[in-house]
């Protein structure tokens, strides 16, 4: 099972060695973004964190212990049902990942819980990279997005166009 927890404002490289001392696996999600050089003279890619405050612990040591332990770890986002510390399941961080792989920068994380947006229609992705994904369409920033459900956590994607979804029956069971 993946978590959720927030991080301090640790050198990525020093949380990772401590995480990997302690035997932990861990997600760091991070993007690649141009900025100018240190002498302003031209454009380079710099690798960045893509979810500024969070990191995805996988771990089948308890959640608190490693808090306590790690320097560079906060607090476990919590879920708004239950109060409990967010869990993702494999399938869903793996779905995570291979969206921030393919499409880092039309990503965002929303403040506000997936739960909240269940009264739009549920939709489905039928072509393209992101074939397969459900989620629901949500007016960010003034712009349509696509958001799906990470644990508890929302996040809206961009870039998809209309014509590739298809809308959905929902079941009742939960």
């Amino acid at each position: 099972m993946w978590y959720i927890v927030y991080r301090a404002k640790t050198s990525t490289t020093e949380l990772t060695k401590e995480l990997d001392r302690a035997g932990v696996e861990h997600y760091i999600p991070t993007q690649l973004v141009e900025r100018l050089n240190e002498d302003g003279t031209e454009m380079v890619e710099v690798e960045e964190v893509a979810i500024r405050n969070l990191i995805f612990l996988r771990t089948d040591q308890e959640l608190y212990s490693i808090v306590d332990r790690i320097e560079g770890i906060r607090a476990p986002f919590r879920d708004t049902m239950t109060g409990k510390p967010a869990e993702v399941g494999d399938a869903e961080m793996n779905r995570f990942i291979a969206i921030l792989k393919v499409h880092p920068s039309g990503i965002k994380l929303l403040h506000d819980p997936y739960a909240k947006f269940a009264d739009r229609p549920l939709v489905r992705v039928k072509a393209g990279l992101f074939e397969g994904m459900e989620g629901r369409v949500v007016r960010v920033l003034r712009d349509r997005k696509l958001v799906l459900a990470v644990g508890q956590m929302a996040i809206a994607v961009s870039g998809i166009h209309r014509s590739l979804l298809e809308y959905v029956e929902e079941s009742n069971e939960k």
